[in-house]
């Protein structure tokens, strides 16, 4: 397997992370009250856009050629740090 495939399922496991993140995370916005919601919504949301932007450059890294890894892995390296501290900000 080479260090794209192998990175690949790394990120594809991420995902599956990131899922199970933003449920968890949205059961605790259904126990807060009226007024967190909206917080929890406004979170949800940022983290739903960073899944997506993750899944768009996993796509983008299965097509791509080795000389794109590098870039890419940057990338989705941002894009899960931005994820992360999602929660923490608000």
């Amino acid at each position: 397997m080479s260090e794209k495939d192998a990175y690949i399922k790394k990120m594809e496991a991420r995902i599956d992370r990131a899922n199970a993140e933003i449920e968890t995370y949205k059961a605790k916005s259904k126990e807060a009250g009226a007024d967190a919601e909206i917080e929890y919504e406004k979170t949800l949301s940022d983290l739903r856009s960073k899944r997506e932007a993750a899944e768009a450059k996993i796509d983008e890294l299965k097509s791509a050629g080795e000389g794109a890894f590098a870039d890419l892995k940057r990338n989705l390296e941002q894009i899960w740090d931005d994820f992360d501290v999602i929660p923490r900000r608000r």
